[in-house]
């Protein structure tokens, strides 16, 4: 049996329910290096999953018929694939690297980079390039 996963990202909004769902939502803000980390990814798998939500209300589409559309990409087909794919546009589970790059291209919208002081509740000097020696 799977553990739950190390980070949910719905659990950095305010009101969890909201991901994906809502447009104007309330993010808890970071306050470390790794958690403003995963609330950038937090938050940009929230506003793909809201545009893939808005879009798939827009052409009455169920998530299973574009998830199944999907299904060379991932072992796991039907019911399952469909139940993972809700799982990741409500936030529960983190979606991957290549699930945000596949959201990206069906909506059509770039992948996002967030700047640290949005993100973070406390000042941090984030890492620079060359590192000081």
């Amino acid at each position: 049996m799977a553990g739950s996963p190390r980070f949910v990202p719905n659990g950095y909004l305010v009101h969890p329910g909201y991901f994906g769902k809502q447009e104007d939502v309330q993010w808890k803000l970071a306050t470390d290096l790794r958690c403003a980390q995963l609330l950038a990814h937090s938050i940009e798998q929230h506003e793909l999953a809201l545009a893939i939500h808005l879009r798939l209300k827009r052409d009455r589409t169920s998530v299973a018929d574009v998830a199944v559309r999907f299904r060379d990409d991932d072992p796991r087909e039907g019911a399952g694939l469909a139940q993972l794919w809700r799982n990741k546009l409500k936030g529960r589970v983190p979606a991957k690297p290549e699930d945000l790059t596949l959201w990206s291209w069906l909506t059509g919208i770039p992948r996002k980079n967030f700047d640290l002081k949005v993100l973070l509740d406390i000042e941090i000097t984030p890492p620079r390039f060359p590192p000081a020696r």
